[in-house]
């Protein structure tokens, strides 16, 4: 391995640690500047507080269409599922592929892959009132739901209070609400009692294809409604690049200007004060839940934390004797908006769905404001975790554009990565010629290096005097050769944010069997036990990735006829080792992308040194 691919590799580790590192203190830490925190409480209390629901039956009703299957509960007139379509050959709409754990989890449990997961009764296009029969797989659910055991009966139950879209007040019991109208396409709940009524209704826009995962909701209320909140519901666990990384947004607007903000992650409750949201976006990284209210709520909103115990995912019927996702490490967070204290009509859109780049620049076209013309900037929900990325976010815009068109052309998104790779190679090729001539100027004077470093061992001044002087008169300097390598870490990083967390490659499969999620490590083949570092998987292309590594400096050390010192060689065996472990869990598209750029770099370095002349 040549000094200027150790510098590189070194240089990208050392920002891939960095940007993992602020990626998990941001979560930990991150602040907005009207933030007013309350930590009172702690996990196990959460965990233990009372069920704020009655013994009382609770009754299911179903709305769907091609883009959502909604599952409301009569407890709170609420969501308790929302459960989103894979994409068919008979659902093109869809935008949604599964992956391995969507697939494992209807082997592992199948009872808990029903859709609904309990009878529910739904409307037919012509009025007719029918039983809604349960399927096993075909969706993702979006929210975490009740687990069941293979007789049908609930072992875990969600508490009601977490219900998406419930309405309630701290310690109140969730009423039951009676349907007053129910259509194929519109549900209306009505709740009278407590000295108070409450009506909520949920219809899907007129125009799905424009709208597309969009809820319209409306909220009625009279009498006694001081203190109630609109909850959020609580969002299933995605795993991107191995971690577990949840986001709370929120868009206000002041000074005509819009400003989002990143929500901190709170370890029990947290409570923002003197804020009028005009969204709330809650997401798990692939998916989630923007919630808009149509005019001015009650100014605040609240974040609390419940215990994955208290709210577990769907990961956790997964090799339960390896105990491989732990309750303990995915928390579940909720969102409480407080509602106006004033009896009146609230509106509210709701977005349920995949944070695809496509899919919400569409809603952003389609819902632009007749009267301001402005646009709700739903793009800006999305999260793309990542170091550095006010400065690299230009460049991962111009790279995706670029990784588009290749799609475009080929229908494949690995194909399209390593057509990137190529493309980037060709916007970088002077910087990487410039800094390959300066590499072999260097080389080329080793020879003499080494006689100046045994003449003067004893003298390292004048050692490095001497050494100075030749890369003076050879016209060769190391650092120009590393120049190159600071211009390029930019594109580097957005590469790699680019790479880990876009929508458009979860489920994209490049070779079936092999590589069937480019956002998610390839898998040669799996077992049932967990070992060390390397888990239930073997994922070959990080071990690829070091082995070429490993050849590369072998046939850099023979093609300069140099010898590399045993620290030398320690050193390039140490990268060859480290990098797999590096990259082992980190997704597929990204370590296509190494791949084919490090292929690249040997050949331009076989090139130009076969080519370029060494000006001396």
């Amino acid at each position: 391995m040549t000094k200027r691919s150790i510098i590189f590799v070194i240089a990208v580790t050392i920002s891939f640690m960095i940007t993992n590192y602020f990626t998990a203190k941001r979560i930990e830490s991150a602040r907005p500047p009207t933030e007013q925190v309350s930590t009172a409480g702690n996990s196990a209390a959460i965990e233990a507080a009372p069920s704020t629901t009655i013994p009382q039956k609770e009754s299911y009703y179903v709305l769907e269409n091609e883009y959502q299957q909604l599952v409301f509960s009569s407890l709170g007139g609420s969501l308790v599922e929302i459960n989103l379509p894979f994409k068919t050959n008979f659902n093109t709409k869809s935008s949604i592929l599964p992956i391995s754990l969507d697939k494992k989890i209807v082997t592992a449990s199948p009872h808990n892959s029903q859709f609904p997961l309990h009878e529910a009764e739904t409307v037919q296009a012509d009025g007719t009132k029918i039983i809604k029969n349960s399927t096993t797989g075909g969706y993702y659910p979006l929210l975490r739901r009740d687990l069941i055991d293979q007789n049908g009966k609930t072992y875990h139950k969600m508490d009601p209070s977490q219900y998406a879209l419930s309405l309630h007040r701290n310690g109140e019991a969730i009423p039951n609400y009676s349907v007053k109208n129910f259509t194929n396409n519109s549900i209306e709940f009505e709740y009278i009692g407590d000295n108070k009524k409450v009506t909520k209704t949920f219809s899907f826009p007129e125009n799905l294809d424009e709208s597309p995962y969009m809820i319209d909701m409306n909220i009625q209320t009279e009498g006694d409604v001081a203190g109630i909140s609109l909850h959020s519901g609580i969002p299933e666990v995605e795993i991107i690049s191995n971690s577990y990384t949840p986001n709370l947004k929120y868009k206000t607007i002041y000074g005509q200007k819009n400003h989002i903000e990143n929500i901190k992650l709170p370890k029990t409750i947290a409570n923002f004060h003197s804020i009028y949201p005009n969204w709330i976006s809650h997401s798990n990284g692939f998916f989630g839940l923007i919630i808009s209210p149509l005019q001015e709520t009650h100014p605040g909103f609240v974040i609390k934390c419940l215990s994955g115990k208290e709210a577990p995912t769907r990961l956790s019927l997964l090799n339960e004797n390896s105990d491989i996702y732990p309750l303990a490490k995915y928390p579940g967070y909720s969102v409480e908006m407080p509602l106006q204290n004033t009896n009146q009509e609230m509106k509210f859109r709701v977005f349920a769905g995949p944070f695809s780049t496509d899919i919400l620049q569409k809603l952003d076209r389609s819902l632009i404001d007749p009267i301001t013309k402005t646009s709700p900037n739903y793009t800006e929900a999305k999260n793309i975790p990542g170091w550095l990325s006010s400065i690299s976010e230009p460049f991962a815009k111009l790279l995706f554009l670029l990784m588009e068109l290749f799609y475009k052309l080929t229908h494949s998104w690995g194909f399209a990565i390593i057509l990137l790779s190529i493309a980037l190679r060709v916007i970088l090729y002077p910087l990487n010629t410039w800094s390959i001539k300066a590499q072999l100027r260097t080389q080329k004077i080793q020879p003499k290096i080494k006689e100046i470093q045994e003449k003067y061992k004893n003298d390292p001044q004048r050692m490095n005097t001497e050494i100075f002087r030749l890369y003076k008169q050879e016209k060769a300097n190391p650092a120009v050769g590393c120049l190159p390598l600071l211009i390029q870490l930019p594109f580097g990083v957005a590469m790699f944010n680019l790479l880990k967390s876009h929508f458009a490659l979860r489920g994209a499969s490049f070779i079936p069997g092999w590589i069937n999620n480019l956002s998610a490590p390839d898998v040669l083949f799996s077992w049932d036990y967990a070992l060390p570092i390397i888990g239930t998987e073997l994922h070959l292309l990080p071990i690829l990735f070091g082995a070429i590594m490993y050849l590369q400096q072998r046939s850099s050390a023979k093609k300069n006829q140099t010898e590399l010192t045993g620290q030398q060689k320690a050193m390039a065996n140490l990268f060859s080792f480290i990098f797999p472990l590096l990259f082992y869990n980190m997704p597929s598209g990204l370590n296509i992308y190494f791949l084919s750029s490090m292929g690249l770099q040997f050949l331009q370095q076989w090139y130009m040194s076969k080519r370029t002349k060494v000006v001396t």
